[in-house]
């Protein structure tokens, strides 16, 4: 499609983003990066975050079809424990897992510094 209508001889980088609620979105993504690999069709990226951000695709689903040696998948693990260690500080102060009033609450106050739930 892109080289029939297009002046130009390289590919349009096609970006994905998506919101993964229920797991599924990290194998779709694989499975749409392989599709585009096999078509020949390198410059599709898929959106994705640190392992079990609760979010978006899982980096590791998505990277599993790539070609990486050992050690950009340590580094890659490496980056994940990383970042699940940032995130679970930030946390403390406004998340899903808070103690804290949450941001919707018909509690007086209705923000995170407002009131603890316990």
């Amino acid at each position: 499609v892109f080289k029939a209508s297009s002046p130009t001889p390289e590919p349009p980088i096609i970006y994905i983003h998506n919101h993964d609620m229920n797991g599924a979105g990290g194998h779709i993504g694989a499975e749409l990066l392989q599709t585009a690999q096999a078509a020949g069709f390198s410059t599709l990226v898929i959106d994705a975050a640190f392992r079990k951000n609760g979010t978006h695709n899982d980096n590791t689903i998505v990277a599993a079809v790539l070609t990486l040696d050992d050690e950009q998948r340590t580094a890659l693990a490496e980056y994940n424990r990383n970042q699940q260690v940032i995130e679970k500080l930030l946390c403390r102060f406004d998340s899903r897992t808070s103690q804290m009033t949450p941001w919707d609450s018909d509690w007086a106050g209705g923000t995170e510094g407002s009131d603890l739930r316990i």
